[in-house]
C-alpha cells in the first residue's frame, strides 16, 4: 500500500518489547500505522526496561525510534506532589524536559501531516512541542471514569475521596488541553462517549485488535477427563485484576466448589503466585510464554472484574480463542457481545458461580458460546478490520478526499475501457 503520510508517534512506553495490555494496544495502532504511514517514533522507557532500539524499530516498521530513558519518582512522593499542584499525578509522572527536546528536535527536522501521542492526559502536554499537521490523541480509555470508578471498591474513606479528586483533575486537564487535538482516539464507544462529555473535539472508537490466527481454539476433538479448570489472565500489578481475583476467590468460587469438589482456579500473568494465599483450587502458572494454550486448555474462562474501563484484552483473546466465557459487565464494556449469545455475564456472587456450574454441566452450550465468539472475534477484532478503522480516523481529509477522488476515477475509466470494448465488439459482429 501506498504510504500516503508522515508521522510522529510518542509513546508513554516502548511499544517493543510488548510487557502489558498497555503495550498491546499501542504496539497493535502502530503496527497499523506502518501500512499507510512513514513515522518516527519518540518513547519514553523505564531505566529497568532493556530496549535494542534498532530491534524495536525494525519490528515497528517504524523510520527511526528515539529511546529517553526516564525514571518517574515514587507513587507517593506524586500524590504528594498532585495535592500540593492540583495536576493529576499521570501529569507528573511522565513530564521529561529531554523528551519535550526529543519531541522538538524531530519536529523542526521534518514536516510531519500527523503527531499520534499515546499514553492519554498523562502525555498529552507533549502536544505543545510538537509540529504536525494535525494532533491526535490516543485516550485509550476514559482515565476519570476509571478513577471514580475505583474509588468505589476503595477500602476506605480517604483513597475515595483521593480517586474522586483525580477524577476531576484529570477532566480539567482534558478540557484545557483538548483544543490542541483534531480528535482524540478511545478504544471502545463506551470511553469514547464519555470522554465526549467533557471535551469539544471529536472523540473516535478504535478498538483494539487480537492476532486471530495465534489465539485459536482447541481442535473440538481433542478431549481428555480432567477437573473442572477455570482460567484468569492478567498482571497482578493492576489493581483492578488483583481485586477481580480477591473477589472471585473469597466469594464465587466456594460456591462452586461446593457442587464441583475439583474445580481449579488458574491464574496466568506477572505477579499472581502472590494471589493464591496457599489455597490448593487456586493454582498460577505466573508469566506464560504460551498464554495462547492457556485458553486452549481452559474449560470456562472467567472475567470478574468490578473496576476499570476500555476494552480489556483478556476478553478479546478469550473470543478469539473460542472460549466459553462468564464476564461481569464491567469486563464485556465496549464489545458488542450479547449474553446467551457469545457468552455469559452475571455480576453478583451467586449469579456468576449459577453461570460458571451451568457451563461446565452443559458441553453443549460451553461448544455453541465458544464457536460464536470466535465468529465475532474474526468478523471485528482482527488486525485487518481495526487497522480499516485507525486509518480512517487518522488520514487528513484532504487525503481522504483524494483516496476516494481515485477510486471514482478508477471507477469512471473503467467504465469507459468496457463502453468501449462492447462497442468494438458490437462493430466486429
Amino acid at each position: 500500500m501506498r504510504k500516503t503520510l508522515t508521522a510522529l508517534v510518542i509513546t508513554p512506553e516502548p511499544a517493543w518489547p510488548v510487557r502489558n495490555g498497555s503495550d498491546v494496544r499501542i504496539h497493535q495502532l502502530i503496527r497499523s500505522l506502518a501500512e499507510f504511514s512513514e513515522f518516527d517514533i519518540a518513547t519514553l522507557a523505564p531505566t529497568f526496561v532493556h530496549v535494542n532500539p534498532e530491534e524495536a524499530r525494525r519490528q515497528l516498521g517504524a523510520r527511526s525510534i528515539s529511546v529517553v530513558r526516564h525514571s518517574p519518582p515514587l507513587k507517593q512522593i506524586v500524590a504528594l506532589k498532585s495535592l500540593a499542584t492540583s495536576k493529576p499525578m499521570g501529569l507528573i509522572m511522565y513530564r521529561s524536559e529531554p523528551m519535550r527536546n526529543i519531541v522538538a528536535a524531530l519536529s523542526a527536522q521534518n514536516r510531519y501531516d500527523v503527531c499520534l501521542i499515546f499514553g492519554g492526559f498523562c502525555m498529552a502536554a507533549y502536544a505543545a512541542d510538537a509540529q504536525a499537521r494535525r494532533l491526535i490523541l490516543d485516550m485509550s480509555d476514559d482515565a476519570a471514569m476509571n478513577k471514580e470508578r475505583r474509588a468505589l471498591v476503595a477500602g476506605n474513606s480517604f483513597a475515595r475521596a483521593f480517586y474522586r479528586w483525580q477524577a476531576k483533575l484529570i477532566r480539567s486537564h482534558l478540557r484545557k488541553t483538548s483544543p490542541a487535538f483534531a480528535r482524540i482516539l478511545a478504544s471502545s464507544p463506551v470511553d469514547a462517549a464519555s470522554i465526549s462529555r467533557y471535551v469539544d473535539v471529536p472523540v473516535i472508537a478504535v478498538p483494539n485488535s487480537v492476532n486471530v490466527e495465534f489465539f485459536r481454539p482447541a481442535p473440538l476433538d481433542v478431549s481428555i477427563p480432567h477437573d473442572p479448570l477455570l482460567l484468569f489472565v492478567g498482571a497482578m500489578n493492576y489493581r483492578p485484576n488483583r481485586d477481580a481475583v480477591r473477589w472471585f476467590t473469597s466469594s464465587v468460587l466456594p460456591l462452586i466448589i461446593s457442587q464441583n469438589s475439583g474445580t481449579r482456579l488458574q491464574l496466568a500473568g506477572p505477579g499472581s503466585d502472590g494471589e493464591t494465599n496457599g489455597d490448593p483450587s487456586v493454582v498460577s502458572v505466573g508469566f506464560a510464554e504460551n498464554l495462547a494454550e492457556e485458553y486452549r486448555k481452559c474449560d470456562v474462562f472467567v472475567c470478574p472484574l468490578r473496576v476499570g474501563t476500555g476494552i480489556k484484552n483478556k476478553m478479546l483473546e478469550a473470543l478469539s480463542s473460542g472460549c466459553a466465557i462468564v464476564s461481569t459487565g464491567i469486563g464485556i464494556e465496549g464489545l458488542d457481545v450479547r449474553h446467551e449469545e457469545h457468552l455469559l455475564v452475571a455480576n453478583d456472587p451467586f449469579e456468576f458461580a449459577a453461570a460458571v456450574k451451568r457451563l461446565l454441566s452443559e458441553p453443549e452450550l460451553r461448544n455453541r458460546l465458544g464457536r460464536a465468539a470466535r465468529v465475532f472475534a474474526e468478523q471485528f477484532l482482527s488486525p485487518e478490520s481495526v487497522g480499516n478503522r485507525l486509518r480512517a480516523a487518522i488520514l487528513p481529509e484532504d487525503c481522504q478526499r483524494e483516496r476516494h477522488s481515485s477510486k471514482i476515477r478508477t471507477a469512471k475509466e473503467n467504465s469507459v475501457r468496457q463502453f468501449e470494448a462492447t462497442s468494438l465488439r458490437d462493430a466486429m459482429e
